[in-house]
């Protein structure tokens, strides 16, 4: 029963992962770390039942390549309780784990990755994360109304969230891995955070550089005319996002999301804009999707129209497919699903998403350029091996 202003805060998720990529770039640029070192350089308690855990470097942590199995959320995702223990845990927790494929291999969404960032940030400056955080990124930006779940604020000024119908308030949503996706922020103070990277405000313009640059196509994915849906920077899910890539313009996103909250960042730096949207309900996806909207709304009151018709695949055309594709039938999962992929003799696979099942079974038919295609001309799959 109050009107939603710009005085309200919200915890923005996974947004948080770009203060963290923030914060290692600063020390990079003072020399104080490098991002192609081991971890282990800067982290001398953290071991692994996987040798492999040498080769991780604090790069590969910002581009989730990593090889680690993904989130350690034990105690991080509460209501009403700002305990850090799920940071303190993590290194027991991995130290009993293996990875899940080589070092720098491919990129994957990681959440332990940014955690480990976040210690290594304490280890070289024997700050506490956050302390770090309002002393060389929030001060200097002028950001006044950002916090982590264990500050001194006034947390009436969070936005209230509810299960269901039930009219009472939940207790406060606190996602504990601050580094990970506890900060909390307004939607105006996340904005000016997002233009304080368009400038050299808070980092160089080589490091600005190297976080748009298209990390996700060091590892082994082939190399396609075709857009890949893994575009990710040093901390940022996209360095190429549309409708923006289509006219030639660089729009770098992240998207984060709590138990109830939800945020959205796009930075446009050619044209020094960047819009942030922040909801208590949705998804982050439908947030980055407005934001990108405003944007494009800005960039015409510019006179800089985009091409937003919908963007199509290379062409391609039904061919015969090779038998042995068949034996890549069977369970595969993403960040957030399940899938059944099904592949038959004439060239159809068919793809469920096992933990959606109201969502109908999607057919793709063989092409002669080695993908399965949707009917749209808008999707289209690869098997690599």
């Amino acid at each position: 029963n109050r009107a939603l202003t710009d005085d309200i805060l919200y915890g923005i998720g996974s947004v948080s992962k770009i203060y963290t990529t923030a914060a290692v770039m600063q020390l990079a640029e003072a020399g104080r770390l490098s991002l192609d070192a081991s971890v282990t350089r800067y982290l001398k308690n953290f071991k692994m039942a996987d040798p492999r855990y040498k080769q991780i470097t604090v790069r590969m942590l910002l581009n989730h390549s990593s090889g680690l199995m993904g989130s350690h959320f034990e105690s991080a995702m509460l209501f009403g309780d700002d305990d850090s223990v799920a940071v303190d845990s993590l290194l027991e927790q991995l130290s009993t784990q293996r990875l899940k494929a080589d070092p720098g291999a491919y990129s994957v969404y990681c959440n332990d990755g940014f955690t480990l960032a976040e210690l290594v940030v304490e280890a070289v400056t024997g700050m506490e994360f956050m302390d770090y955080v309002r002393t060389r990124i929030l001060k200097p930006a002028g950001l006044e109304n950002t916090f982590a779940p264990g500050d001194t604020f006034d947390t009436g000024r969070l936005a209230k969230t509810y299960r269901g119908a039930d009219t009472r308030a939940l207790p406060q949503d606190c996602l504990n891995l601050v580094g990970t996706g506890g900060i909390y922020a307004t939607a105006s103070d996340l904005a000016a955070f997002g233009g304080a990277l368009i400038g050299t405000k808070l980092l160089r313009q080589s490091s600005l550089n190297a976080m748009a640059a298209p990390e996700y196509d060091r590892g082994i994915w082939p190399d396609t005319d075709a857009p890949d849906a893994l575009r990710y920077g040093l901390g940022w899910d996209a360095v190429e996002w549309l409708p923006f890539s289509q006219s030639g313009i660089q729009a770098l996103v992240k998207g984060g999301d709590t138990l109830r909250y939800h945020a959205g960042l796009v930075v446009i730096p050619e044209y020094h804009m960047a819009a942030a949207v922040l909801s208590s309900g949705g998804a982050s996806t439908y947030n980055e999707m407005t934001a990108a909207q405003m944007l494009a709304a800005a960039l015409k009151a510019r006179g800089v129209v985009l091409d937003e018709s919908l963007p199509l695949l290379p062409e391609a055309a039904p061919a015969a497919m090779p038998a042995e594709l068949t034996e890549n039938a069977g369970y595969y999962g993403s960040t957030a699903a399940q899938y059944r992929v099904d592949v038959t003799d004439d060239g159809t696979l068919t793809m469920r998403v096992l933990t959606m099942p109201s969502v109908p079974a999607q057919a793709f038919t063989y092409c002669d350029d080695g993908t399965f295609r949707d009917t749209t001309g808008q999707a289209a799959l690869r098997f690599v091996k």
